[in-house]
């Protein structure tokens, strides 16, 4: 779903930006934000979470809600928690032996959501410079800055999309066999090579081939990286790590235009390297993750045992 939503959002750039302008496509956009938000309140919350927050009523109501859907009934009785768990904190993912894994987590949700959203910045400030050698075939107006792309760019960042389809499959056969850390880091390590390959000067086609690999395994780095982060954290704490390292791809986020677009208006060359670089380190902090969580079992509390300090335990 997220694929064919890039996808609709090219071709909504490609129908209204050379009719109505920037601006319409920012509007329409946004449409699909409102039925979401409707959308949301019709979700159950967690019964896990209302017990814990002593909502047992409205745990049997979501339960109830279930069963009805299902055809079936509840079995009779009431609804008590099997283990008594505090709610998770903040501070939880920082104690033993939870800490190095969530900071290096955090670098790498940083990283993953910088490279990903800059390949996409970058591709469409390529392809309005008329490629990586600059050779400006098309000429710009001089008053103004932007150039409106043709249709061979849409198709350029069409194919690149679709590298985010390719490289299921790929993630499928790896996240069992190798395991999850091995499957972050190799990710990360081919979409670094290829945002190396980025920077030659070569024709449309090729480059269109390159950054479909990068954005093919930096979509890879998010498949299972989603899947690591819920699998590592304890279900106390599992949408607060969840949540935090989302936030630090929303920095990321932030970060990346500043790169693919002020940087590389200096030096485009050195705005890829400093992408590839990025990538590298991340794979570096994927491979030395202390945790592998392939074959493990969902841990369930985080136990007051755990919680002395942060400590910087040996991989296994």
């Amino acid at each position: 779903m997220w694929t064919g939503g890039c996808l609709f959002e090219i071709f909504l750039a490609y129908v209204l930006i050379p009719r109505f302008g920037w601006r319409v496509l920012v509007i329409a956009s946004a449409l699909p934000s409102f039925v979401t938000f409707f959308c949301i309140w019709s979700l159950p919350e967690s019964v896990r979470f209302l017990l814990a927050a002593d909502r047992r009523q409205d745990a049997m109501r979501v339960l109830a809600r279930i069963a009805r859907t299902n055809r079936t009934t509840l079995p009779r009785g009431h609804l008590v928690p099997s283990v008594t768990a505090h709610r998770g904190r903040y501070q939880d993912m920082f104690t033993k032996p939870y800490c190095r894994t969530t900071l290096q987590l955090l670098l790498m949700w940083f990283g993953v959501a910088c490279v990903y959203y800059g390949i996409i910045l970058v591709q469409s400030e390529l392809l309005e410079k008329g490629g990586i050698c600059g050779d400006g075939q098309r000429k710009r107006e001089e008053s103004c800055r932007c150039q409106h792309h043709i249709w061979s760019d849409y198709l350029s960042m069409i194919v690149a999309t679709i590298g985010e389809l390719a490289i299921i499959p790929v993630n499928l056969l790896t996240i069992d066999r190798i395991g999850r850390k091995a499957s972050i880091g190799f990710n990360f390590i081919m979409a670094g090579i290829f945002y190396f390959l980025v920077q030659f000067c070569t024709t449309t086609v090729v480059l269109t081939l390159f950054i479909f690999g990068v954005r093919a395994f930096i979509s890879g780095c998010f498949n299972v990286i989603y899947i690591y982060t819920g699998e590592v954290f304890p279900t106390t704490i599992r949408s607060i790590g969840l949540g935090s390292c989302s936030g630090m791809a929303r920095i990321g986020c932030m970060v990346t235009p500043f790169i693919a677009q002020v940087l590389l208006s200096y030096s485009v060359r050195f705005g890829l390297g400093l992408y590839g670089v990025m990538c590298f380190v991340c794979a570096i902090s994927a491979f030395l993750l202390p945790i592998e969580t392939k074959g493990r079992p969902m841990q369930q509390l985080h136990t007051s045992a755990e919680n002395r300090h942060c400590a910087f335990e040996t991989p296994r």
